[in-house]
């Protein structure tokens, strides 16, 4: 008799869950004295994310405001605010930046974006920095 082995087990490749975000400046909102940064974000990733941190420091000022938020809201003028408990990947969403008291257009801004899938800003997280002059 002549034995015949198994067959050799193929391997299946499960990728890597890859977080990947696309940010750009959508401009600048403001209500009485506060003005913020809006930034419009692109989930081009393959997680979604539930918790960011925005960070925007005026280079001219050296003033820094930052926000640390479970979900993401976008603040419209002094009237309306649009809250999203995650951002799906393939979804885009604006959102606003803690204020400044002041009137930053003209002025050198950066933004540094965490985004991560857990609240808390816990888990896989992905940054972007982009520069900005409203």
């Amino acid at each position: 008799p002549i034995f015949t082995p198994p067959p050799t087990p193929t391997a299946t490749f499960t990728p890597t869950p890859s977080p990947s975000v696309d940010p750009s400046f959508t401009g600048l909102e403001h209500c009485n004295t506060d003005w913020w940064v809006e930034i419009k974000l692109n989930n081009t990733g393959s997680i979604p994310f539930r918790s960011m941190s925005l960070t925007i420091k005026d280079k001219d000022t050296d003033v820094v405001v930052t926000n640390l938020t479970d979900g993401f809201t976008n603040r419209d003028g002094c009237l309306k605010t649009t809250t999203k408990d995650v951002l799906q990947p393939g979804n885009t969403f604006v959102v606003s930046a803690e204020s400044f008291s002041y009137d930053p257009t003209g002025h050198k801004l950066n933004a540094t974006i965490i985004l991560c899938s857990n609240t808390g800003q816990a888990g896989t997280c992905v940054t972007q920095i982009i520069g900005i002059k409203p």
